[in-house]
């Protein structure tokens, strides 16, 4: 229990979200401290806005493209913050404007992963911009010129960290990918078993698919464009040879899809044979996991004995079956169970391979890629104003969200400033923070909001009614 606990201190500690969130923090406190010494407190705020409202965009990556994003977002959120705080007095020319900016910046999600974080810090900059507060001129060039700076001042504190440590980024990313791949051969496992809830197994398996070829994406662009320009190290081969496995186990899952009914009929009468081979994926998904924590912990290797006997109970089984298949459909069935057998020896081959790397093993690191090799791994993101243009159609999601969204946003804010709602942004905020192109992930952050809005709620109220003690509301 003791050692768990030390483990995942360790991992947590050591992971980019940890120090992204350092970052942030630095950014934030020491325009605080010094602005206070100086005599300028209020300054900081506007400060430490910029850099809240440009950190989304500073995710692992390219530092061309790492640097590109955050001065792109910091654009974005100067002159959306100017423009809402200009036309917030006249509700006849915000509500037009509204209408056009939400629309056009989320559109920037057209542009991927990177693309959509942009397109949020755009969104959360215009949400703050309808804070009612009156302001001057000279405010307001202020304040935006203070979000600017606070950006840009993000961007220093995030590439002094990104030089003290230049390779968490990587480690972190394989690290996550290793546990949402482990977590999917899991889930491979409950198919064999689980027929009554298949449909929401098989929902499930696509989402984790969908974000496992998001951390791929991004892994291709780190281990395999820089490697391109930067030439070969040590340390990047073994990354790359990991990635490449991951790659590996994915699509060998992908590639042998069982019709699970017939498994069902084939087990009926084998349970032993059904139990072995569940336990064999368990255990590779497990494995996959460990290894993604001893990557960040640089902790010593999992123990590989209970693979080793879950392989061999898996081969066993096997022979056992196919021994008592007299008839032909029977022999069939065993043709079947030798290609699941053969499926989860390949996973285990490809999990050697990551172990091999981990272990530093003498020759695992020898990783002979090409140019023309590399390029069948990568998929390059494109960033022309074209794709933008050919994303204006029904028949993309990102439009239709964006049409959703700007609808949502303008009669929310109408609605609430009508009625004389008090703060109407925080139901634009609201909208921002849970629709997404997805019905599924819409669906479930807005009964997630509701829960967490409620038991919130709860526990303030309980907080007010025991105490009276304003340190303790401070709290």
């Amino acid at each position: 229990m003791v050692n768990n606990f030390k483990k995942s201190s360790i991992v947590f500690f050591k992971s980019s979200n940890f120090q992204k969130g350092l970052i942030l923090a630095v950014a934030i406190i020491i325009p605080v401290v010094l602005l206070n010494f100086s005599g300028h407190p209020e300054l900081s705020f506007s400060i430490g806005i910029g850099a809240l409202l440009n950190s989304p965009s500073d995710i692992p990556g390219s530092l061309k493209r790492r640097v590109n994003s955050i001065l792109i977002s910091t654009v974005l959120t100067m002159l959306v913050t100017l423009l809402v705080i200009l036309l917030k007095p006249y509700l006849a020319l915000l509500l037009p404007f509204l209408a056009v900016a939400v629309f056009s910046i989320a559109l920037i999600a057209t542009f991927g992963f990177r693309g959509a974080l942009i397109s949020f810090s755009g969104l959360l900059a215009l949400v703050l911009g309808l804070i009612d507060r009156d302001y001057t001129i000279s405010e307001i060039l202020k304040h935006v010129g203070l979000i600017g700076i606070g950006g840009l001042w993000y961007l220093v504190v995030s590439l002094i960290f990104y030089k003290i440590s230049p390779k968490k980024d990587e480690d972190e990313l394989l690290k996550d990918t290793l546990d949402l791949t482990g977590d999917y051969i899991l889930l491979r496992a409950e198919l064999l078993t689980e027929n009554k809830s298949r449909t929401k197994l098989h929902q499930e398996a696509l989402k984790l698919q969908s974000q496992i070829n998001e951390k791929h994406e991004t892994l291709r662009e780190l281990l395999l464009n820089v490697r391109k320009r930067s030439g070969r190290s040590h340390y990047d081969e073994k990354r790359l040879l990991i990635f490449i496995s991951m790659v590996d186990i994915l699509e060998l899952a992908l590639a042998n899809s069982w019709d699970y009914k017939k498994l069902d009929v084939m087990f009926a009468n084998h349970p032993q044979a059904e139990k072995s081979f569940k336990n064999l994926n368990i255990l590779i998904g497990n494995h996959l996991k460990q290894l993604g924590d001893t990557l960040i912990s640089k902790e010593k290797l999992p123990n590989k004995k209970e693979l080793i006997i879950a392989l061999e109970q898996a081969s066993k089984a096997l022979t056992e079956f196919i021994k008592n298949a007299n008839t032909a459909k029977e022999k069939d069935r065993a043709i079947l169970l030798k290609n699941l057998y053969d499926y989860q020896e390949k996973q285990i081959y490809e999990l050697r391979s990551i172990r091999r790397s981990l272990a530093n093993v003498k020759n695992a690191s020898r990783l002979s890629l090409h140019r023309k090799d590399a390029d069948q791994y990568i998929t390059h993101q494109e960033y022309r104003f074209s794709i933008l243009l050919e994303s204006l159609s029904f028949k993309s999601p990102i439009f239709r969200h964006a049409l959703r969204l700007t609808v949502a946003i303008l009669f929310a804010y109408l609605f609430g400033t009508v009625i004389g709602i008090k703060n109407p942004y925080w139901i634009v905020l609201t909208l921002i923070v849970i629709m997404r192109p997805n019905y599924g992930l819409t669906k479930e952050r807005s009964f997630n909001r509701v829960i967490g809005t409620v038991v919130g709620a709860l526990v303030a109220s309980a907080i007010i009614l025991l105490t009276q003690n304003v340190v303790v509301y401070a709290f």
